[in-house]
């Protein structure tokens, strides 16, 4: 097995380019929400990509085996998943896309948070504790009613931020069970396929139709979600964690909050006030702060991206 090496310039080059697309996806949600709700998207989504990274997998079986005795965890990590995107979605009804995209990133907090107690060797240190502070006070601060126009963006705020919670929850499971031991490929066709179905049952209880027209911006939006984002993006990060440290990967992900912001202003002209601004700095500090590397651990796993 290679050694992960100590992240490059082109490492570095391929992961703003994926941080871009996380951060434009809740974007191009947005951009499709005249004219398809945002839980028929995700059905879209979910479905298109559990096929796309199934027929992956069976190209590959010969080679990368589908391991036996990860059903159950896998199970459980598909239904935090879901719920972690079909809240995300329902968010993005309600709030601000750049607002949404910061609360999601809380997750690498309750990463922390959680390892400090349930993994070995990834107890938190002092810059950690800070950063987890720096950004608990950078999200009170933007879920104050002030910090948005919108009297019902609390809604889309406190969906985004349990969003955030349930994908920091999901990845402690897979580090706490043999999922971190299995194909990364399976791991993530658990997940997307679990969510398929959470998606498909809340689109049919809020009445979102999966079959409706749509114009060339709402088409370009699915498919860059399913094909791009959920399928292409998550590839590229997997082969990205076997050639470099998983740990110096996540670094780089402080960047997507900011990315957030700035592609909600400049696509939706979505309005960056004073306490949102410093409430995306914040969290992203926060975020870089507890993604140093520290002492000497489990090489864990990245296996659950949003």
């Amino acid at each position: 097995m290679n050694t992960p090496r100590p992240l490059d310039v082109a490492g570095v080059a391929v992961m703003l380019v994926l941080c871009m697309s996380w951060a434009f996806q809740q974007i191009a949600v947005k951009l499709a929400l005249p004219e398809i709700g945002a839980l028929a998207q995700g059905s879209i989504r979910s479905i298109g990509s559990t096929i796309l990274v199934g027929l992956y997998i069976v190209s590959r079986r010969s080679r990368q085996g589908w391991m036996r005795g990860l059903t159950a965890p896998g199970l459980l990590a598909g239904v935090f998943f879901g719920l972690e995107f079909m809240l995300l979605y329902a968010a993005l009804e309600y709030t601000d896309a750049g607002r949404a995209i910061m609360f999601l990133y809380t997750a690498p907090f309750v990463v922390a948070l959680g390892g400090h107690f349930l993994l070995p060797g990834e107890r938190l240190d002092t810059k950690s504790v800070i950063g987890i502070a720096l950004a608990f006070v950078g999200v009170a601060v933007a879920l104050d009613p002030a910090a948005s126009a919108d009297g019902d963006a609390w809604i889309g705020d406190l969906m985004a931020l349990t969003s955030g919670i349930l994908w920091g929850m999901t990845t402690l499971i897979i580090k706490c069970t043999r999922l971190k031991e299995g194909p990364a490929a399976q791991v993530l066709w658990y997940q997307l396929a679990v969510s398929a179905g959470i998606f498909l049952a809340g689109a049919l209880l809020t009445g979102d139709k999966l079959l409706v027209p749509l114009g060339p911006v709402s088409v370009a939006s699915i498919v860059y979600q399913t094909v791009w984002v959920a399928s292409i993006t998550f590839g590229i990060w997997f082969v990205l964690i076997v050639r470099y440290s998983p740990t110096t990967l996540s670094v780089v992900t402080f960047v997507t909050p900011l990315f957030g912001a700035a592609f909600g202003f400049v696509f939706l002209g979505e309005l960056l006030g004073p306490q949102h601004i410093f409430a995306v700095v914040a969290v992203a500090t926060g975020i870089l702060l507890v993604s140093l590397p520290r002492a000497p651990a489990g090489a864990g796993t990245a296996r659950d991206v949003a």
